[in-house]
């Protein structure tokens, strides 16, 4: 059958010794991944009665984490998955500890900002751990594709059932309650994802010092890319939202965003399986012209129907154009930083979502839903420019001799 074709290769994957431990423990962990930011506003909200207090607070947690998720990745390329993975959680733990306490008690408004730059600059990006362990196990081998698939699959579930839960949680019990979901999601995944030794990649020695990863100009390519995909989603959200209550369906938005998540975790399943001969600088810039096609119907739906349609074909473009992204870096970084490189992009692609939020928010107040999602199509021309403009600097790096690793003790 086409569909047992198709998921065969994942479950080939899945069969290595200690993948499927490392992948549950990664996917549990990265929940709170979409789960903080919401559940961080409706408890600012609640605690101060101040909507633009709770988003400069949620958004200070993004920008803390741009800031120091690139560097958690450089300490994991230098000492081990576990030796930094443990200590981030605590102050993490701390931070959100921190908000909830500030919200509790009457306290000035610069500490939520302190702990929430806390929680947010010792985030771990459980992706990028996860990717790596992958690369570990299937470097040079064609199933590489299929587990970045996977993980880019797993990613688009996180994101379609997070803010759901933390909302349902906030609204049902407490906003408290909401946050504290997310952290013991991190605690329990991060503590079973540490635990597992056997998979954890080796430190690489090298005979001098490591050079950070965005000195690689094909990073820099790759993370403008991220930043005009992650464009595109935060426009999606905002505008949506926007769209549904202008045609009197606000009910509407939650299954419309549904379906943009669904149909991209099926592209990404489909995409992961196949056996691909173009290059991968080739892939990144069809589907960088797909999603740029792939995002002008959203903006000339009219109706909610005509909507559904359009939504669907976006979501098509989106994971193969992760997918293909994870896996130049894998090609251009030196394995010394891997784990910094994967870091860099998924902050470039959290950095584009807030710019999405923010310039189609002032879209949608000085227009409306429908014209902002013009701003989608910016981001993907945006990113397609960046993937055209930058394109020498995406071929893979030479092969060099690689030096003994030792084991991350």
């Amino acid at each position: 059958m086409v569909i047992a074709a198709v998921l065969s290769p994942y479950a080939d994957i899945l069969r290595i010794p200690g993948a499927r431990a490392f992948v549950s423990a990664g996917f549990v962990g990265r929940m709170q991944m979409a789960m903080i930011g919401l559940g961080t506003v409706l408890l600012v909200r609640q605690a101060t009665d101040s909507y633009g207090i709770a988003g400069a607070v949620g958004a200070t947690i993004a920008v803390a984490n741009a800031i120091g998720a690139p560097q958690i990745g450089r300490l994991v390329d230098r000492f081990g998955q576990h030796r930094v993975l443990l200590p981030a959680m605590a102050a993490h733990v701390a931070g959100i500890a921190s908000l909830i306490a500030a919200a509790a008690l009457d306290v000035p408004t610069a500490v939520y900002f302190l702990a929430a730059f806390l929680a947010g600059v010792a985030f771990p990006s459980f992706g990028s751990l996860v990717r790596s362990r992958w690369t570990n196990l299937l470097h040079g081998t064609e199933r590489l594709q299929t587990a970045y698939a996977l993980e880019s699959v797993l990613d688009e579930i996180v994101f379609t059932f997070g803010p759901v839960l933390v909302t349902l949680l906030a609204t049902t019990i407490s906003p408290t309650v909401g946050l504290l979901t997310g952290a013991a999601f991190l605690i329990v995944g991060g503590l079973a994802f540490a635990a597992q030794r056997a998979t954890e990649p080796p430190v690489v020695k090298t005979s001098k010092r490591v050079a950070s990863a965005i000195r690689s100009r094909g990073l820099v390519v790759l993370a403008l890319v991220l930043i005009g995909l992650g464009g595109v989603f935060g426009t999606i959200e905002v505008s949506m939202v926007a769209f549904a209550e202008e045609h009197g369906h606000e009910v509407a938005t939650g299954p419309l965003l549904a379906l943009h998540a669904i149909s991209s975790a099926l592209a990404g399943i489909a995409y992961g399986a196949r056996v691909w001969r173009l290059s991968l600088q080739r892939r990144l810039q069809v589907a960088l012209a797909l999603l740029f096609v792939g995002t002008i119907p959203i903006a000339l739906a009219n109706t909610i129907p005509l909507m559904a349609v359009a939504i669907v074909v976006s979501g098509l473009t989106i994971s193969p154009t992760l997918i293909t992204s994870f896996a130049l870096v894998e090609a251009l970084v030196p394995r010394a930083a891997l784990t910094e490189g994967f870091a860099w992009l998924s902050t470039s692609l959290g950095a584009g979502v807030a710019i999405g939020l923010a310039v189609a928010g002032h879209v949608v107040d000085a227009t409306s839903g429908h014209r902002a999602f013009v701003v989608a199509i910016a981001a993907s021309l945006l990113a397609a420019i960046a993937v055209l403009a930058g394109r020498r600097w995406l071929s893979p790096r030479p092969v060099a001799a690689a030096e003994p690793a030792a084991p991350a003790a």
